[in-house]
């Protein structure tokens, strides 16, 4: 074997044997070359989809359908959303079960959440509750704020800052959460409530 082709497969089994470094510098790497590169791979990616929008639709339709008949928490986030959503536009009657889990009415939600643009983000992540038990909790419109999109991308799954979380009556958290248990800040942020 050549001293080349020696040292490759040294590096591959070095690698393998060491796969979930490589993961986490990869993974690191391509999040560095996303914040640099941002506005050029957004749009090689709105050219992707322009161009194959049928097929990634129709595999996004299949994704999801299979992921509904199979995950509760999902179907409950996607039910949730939609409720929500509906709320707001004003699609529910009044008294009706979304009215009810919800809390508030439409104009008092709205006004909960503020003229801030970006999105809707639960401070307490949905994935944090029991959906067979919590039901209740999880949909309860002091768990709801405006986030920008970046910090809502961010914050994903994870548990609320202690400011965020000092927002909703913890007969609302979910079971099992504990104050010490929440950061003081995120990294990066530069307040427990807002990235800038």
């Amino acid at each position: 074997m050549k001293t080349s082709e020696h040292r490759r497969e040294i590096v591959r089994r070095s690698r393998e044997k060491n796969k979930h470094k490589y993961v986490e510098k990869k993974k690191a790497s391509d999040k560095a070359y996303y914040r640099e590169n941002h506005a050029a791979v957004r749009a090689t990616q709105a050219k992707h989809k322009a161009a194959n929008r049928k097929r990634l639709n129709k595999q996004s339709q299949a994704i999801n359908k299979a992921r509904l008949e199979t995950d509760p928490v999902y179907k409950l986030t996607c039910l949730m959303r939609t409720r929500v959503g509906n709320h707001l536009r004003g699609k529910c009657a009044k008294g009706g079960v979304t009215f009810e889990l919800i809390g508030c009415s439409p104009e008092a939600l709205l006004r909960h959440l503020g003229d801030k643009p970006g999105q809707r983000d639960h401070i307490f992540p949905l994935a944090r509750y029991d959906p067979a038990t919590e039901q209740h909790k999880m949909t309860r419109w002091e768990n709801l704020q405006m986030l920008t999109f970046e910090e809502n991308d961010e914050k994903n799954d994870r548990l609320p800052t202690k400011a965020m979380a000092d927002k909703v009556e913890q007969c609302w958290w979910p079971d099992g959460i504990t104050y010490d248990m929440l950061p003081d800040i995120y990294p990066g942020w530069a307040t427990p409530l807002n990235k800038h």
